[in-house]
């Protein structure tokens, strides 16, 4: 029997436009950031220590353009439509393997 791991992380995913990810490329290199990768992971950092004040444990308050910020994007719409495809059903049968 397989053990299971303790998992640490959960992954998610996200699709931009290829617009958009060249923007963030470019702020990637402008700003010094090793990865896009990084940059969702401090935006992400920043939006919950709005989002969930409780929970944060930093000292120093997020400035109120931050704040601001994520309050008017609260109500912004999505920018990227994706529909999944969709999985192709299996024709086999038993007798025709």
């Amino acid at each position: 029997m397989r053990r299971k791991k303790n998992i640490l992380t959960k992954k998610v995913y996200s699709r931009v436009t290829p617009e958009t990810y060249r923007r963030l490329s470019e702020v990637k290199r402008m700003y010094g950031f090793k990865s896009v990768y990084e940059i969702i992971q401090s935006l992400i950092h920043c939006f919950l220590r709005v989002a969930d004040k409780e929970h944060d444990t930093q000292l120093e308050e997020l400035p109120s353009e931050i704040q601001e910020m994520f309050a008017e994007l609260s109500e912004g719409e999505k920018h990227v439509e994706f529909e999944k495809p969709k999985r192709r059903v299996s024709h086999k049968t038993i007798d025709n393997q």
